[in-house]
C-alpha cells in the first residue's frame, strides 16, 4: 500500500521510500523536491496502486525522514544521485526505469541518468529547480534570508492550529483540555525562541522579530476562540478533521505508527 512506509539498508545507511502499482517489476522512481518527502506523491500512488502496468517507487530523499543524511557537509546533485543507484541496487531493482523527479528532485534524477544511462528508459523533469550556486552571492544571501523568515513566520502547521486542539480537548473534558494546554505550552516555548533566533540570523532587528513574533503568536488566541465558539455550533467534526489532516500532513517518522517493516 503506497501509505505504507518501507525502509532498506544500503551502503549509504538506510533509505526510506513507498512503493505502489500492480507491476511485478517496478517502472517508475519518484524523486521529490526540497522541503517535501515521498507522502507528496500520494495521490498519484493512491491512483496507481491497482494498475498492473505501473510499478511506481518514491524515495524519502537522504536526509529526509527517516532515510540517513548524505556525509559529507556540502552534497551535490551526483551525490544524491549515486544515492537513487545505490537504493536500487538494495531493491535488486536492475531493469531499466523511468525517473521521474520535482523541484530540487530533478536534478537529482538527471545526475542519476547522467551517472548510469544505461539504466534508464526515460526521464521525466517536472518544474526543474535552477538552484543558486552559479547566482550572484547577493542573490544566494536573499533567497537563504527569505527561506529561514518563511520558516520562521510559518513554520510547519498554522500558529492556530494547537489552540483548536484545546479547545477541543476542553469541549471533551475540562482536565484533559488543561493538560493539553501544558503539553502545547512546554513545545511552543522552545519554539518561539528559535524562532526568535532564526529571524535574527536572517537579519531582523530585535524589535521587528519581536514583533512579527507576536503577531504569529496571537493567531492562537484567534485559534481558540474560534475553535471554542465552532464546538458550541454543534461542528465538533470540523475540529476532528483538521486534527485528522494534520496527521495525514505530519513528516514521516513524526506520527504514532509502529515501526515500519524493513523489506
Amino acid at each position: 500500500m503506497p501509505d505504507r512506509l518501507h525502509q532498506v539498508p544500503t551502503p549509504q545507511g538506510t533509505l526510506q521510500y513507498r512503493r505502489a502499482g500492480a507491476a511485478a517489476t517496478p517502472t517508475h522512481v519518484l524523486l521529490h523536491g526540497i522541503g517535501s518527502a515521498s507522502g507528496s506523491w500520494l495521490p498519484l500512488l493512491e491512483r496507481l496502486q491497482a494498475d498492473p502496468a505501473w510499478g511506481a517507487l518514491a524515495w524519502d530523499a537522504p536526509g529526509y525522514g527517516a532515510s540517513t543524511p548524505l556525509p559529507m557537509a556540502r552534497p551535490r546533485a551526483e551525490d544524491y544521485g549515486r544515492a537513487v543507484w545505490a537504493w536500487l541496487d538494495a531493491l535488486s531493482l536492475r531493469t531499466p526505469v523511468v525517473l521521474v523527479g520535482h523541484s530540487l528532485g530533478a536534478l537529482m534524477a538527471a545526475a542519476a541518468a547522467a551517472l548510469a544511462p544505461e539504466r534508464v528508459r526515460a526521464v521525466r523533469l517536472l518544474s526543474p529547480a535552477r538552484g543558486y550556486a552559479d547566482g550572484p552571492e547577493a542573490e544566494r544571501e536573499a533567497v537563504r534570508r527569505q527561506r529561514l523568515a518563511n520558516l520562521a513566520q510559518l513554520g510547519p502547521a498554522p500558529t492556530h492550529a494547537p489552540a483548536a486542539v484545546v479547545s477541543a480537548m476542553h469541549e471533551t473534558f475540562a482536565v484533559l483540555g488543561v493538560i493539553t494546554a501544558l503539553a502545547i505550552t512546554a513545545h511552543e516555548i522552545p519554539q518561539e525562541i528559535g524562532d526568535f533566533i532564526v529571524l535574527l540570523n536572517a537579519g531582523f532587528t530585535k524589535t521587528r522579530a519581536y514583533v512579527y513574533n507576536l503577531i504569529c503568536s496571537l493567531m492562537s488566541v484567534v485559534g481558540g476562540v474560534v475553535g471554542y465558539y465552532a464546538l458550541g455550533e454543534g461542528i465538533q467534526p470540523i475540529v476532528g478533521c483538521q486534527v485528522s489532516l494534520a496527521y495525514e500532513s505530519a513528516a514521516p517518522g513524526e506520527k504514532p505508527k509502529p515501526p515500519a517493516p524493513v523489506v
